[in-house]
């Protein structure tokens, strides 16, 4: 099968990124032609398959002129028809995240060649303007039961009147140009996700449940003799990601936190934690330092504040064989099983976050890594989520 993979980016900045690259590279391993089509950035990576790189607006730097190709990018509908020209139809185009970039100028070029489509459903961009169902810090359903002009009512883009008039307006535009029409199949990656997307009026039809993945072989235990003692939080610094319930907590107890990651929150995390030896902010780290920093932590704290499309830190932890304490909100609970592989806390409550983390033992905490790392295994690796992906394509391929 000839394969169209689409995303903004060409490079790792996210988890979405991730999934988009390493689904492209799963299929070339099962034998699969796979194309690229992303934007233009100097970051990109050199892919060895056939590929296109579009310019796209310039959100690092916006001005007034970037808005016409941030809202519609004709040029990247040119660049993607030369690579269909030049390369060959491919038999099915797979989009992540599009928006924005790319833009939907793009689905009537793939429209026009027959190709059918399929989208990752990373975030909340097909229900709320500003991706992330919040509002200055804190969940909000309001363009899910009502409508999208709430984005500009309440200012949700960083309280800017402007940017959320933006925002707005590119959702508008994206549903004139088709993000929904003119796709096949909307792959929802979590069942709370699906229920959510199906609720603002997203046709179930359209909705299929496709889990997101893990790579066991680049996540995996170490041996129980160099687990140590500490908690780990790894992901974004931002309010919505719990980082308040968690100092919140740690303030209550003594046991070791180290905090892993970048955003903008990271001046408030420094200086609430001077208070607080125990508690250490290492800042950004990748690769084999991160992978060794979740393996060998006793349990890794996720309190998400926020409807968690996926949890990739949660399936990433559990892969290392280390447990979990998690919010019980989003996609959270359907992956981490309460006192099997980790331990579901209510949302924003400190005090019962404690309890889970002095309460959990060593021991414990090993059977419970060991409990994660099979489930994982058996549910979220890469086989599994290939399978899938490909039973969803042949259903629309046939």
């Amino acid at each position: 099968m000839k394969v169209l993979q689409i995303n903004n980016f060409h490079s790792l900045r996210g988890g979405a990124d991730r999934i988009y690259l390493e689904t492209g590279h799963l299929l070339a391993r099962k034998g699969h032609e796979i194309m690229w089509f992303s934007g233009a950035h100097p970051e990109n990576l050199s892919p060895v398959e056939p590929a296109a790189f579009a310019p796209v607006a310039d959100l690092k730097h916006p001005k007034a002129t970037s808005v016409p190709k941030f809202l519609y990018n004709r040029t990247a509908a040119q660049a993607l028809e030369q690579l269909i020209q030049t390369q060959g139809k491919p038999d099915i185009a797979h989009l992540h995240i599009y928006h924005g970039g790319l833009t939907t100028a793009i689905l009537p070029v793939l429209r026009r060649h027959q190709i059918p489509i399929v989208q990752t459903a990373h975030e909340y961009k097909l229900v709320c303007p500003v991706y992330r169902l919040e509002r200055q810090g804190k969940n909000c359903m309001d363009c899910i039961s009502g409508s999208k002009l709430n984005v500009i009512k309440h200012r949700c883009k960083s309280n800017s009147a402007l940017q959320s008039v933006v925002l707005w307006a590119e959702s508008f535009v994206s549903r004139l140009g088709g993000d929904l029409a003119k796709v096949d199949k909307i792959l929802c990656v979590s069942a709370r996700q699906k229920e959510i997307l199906a609720q603002a009026g997203i046709p179930k039809t359209k909705l299929t449940l496709c889990h997101n993945f893990v790579d066991t072989t680049h996540f995996k235990p170490v041996p129980h003799t160099e687990k140590q003692s500490y908690f780990l939080y790894f992901g974004r610094i931002e309010t919505l990601k719990g980082l308040p319930t968690l100092l919140a907590a740690a303030e209550n107890t003594d046991l070791p936190v180290k905090i892993v990651g970048e955003g903008s929150w990271e001046n408030e995390l420094s200086e609430a934690i001077q208070s607080m030896p125990h508690v250490e902010f290492l800042g950004r780290k990748d690769g084999a330092e991160l992978r060794e920093l979740i393996a060998r932590a006793k349990a890794v704290i996720v309190p998400s504040q926020w409807e968690e499309p996926f949890g990739l830190t949660v399936v990433e932890s559990l892969a290392s064989g280390t447990a979990v304490i998690g919010s019980a909100i989003g996609a959270i609970p359907e992956l981490l099983r309460d006192g099997v592989d980790g331990i579901l806390a209510p949302v924003g409550d400190s005090i019962a976050l404690t309890q889970a983390m002095s309460c959990l033992s060593h021991e414990k905490a090993i059977a419970m890594g060991h409990a994660g790392r099979e489930h994982v295994e058996n549910n979220f690796n890469s086989e599994v989520y290939i399978a899938r992906l490909l039973e969803i394509y042949s259903g629309l391929t046939a």
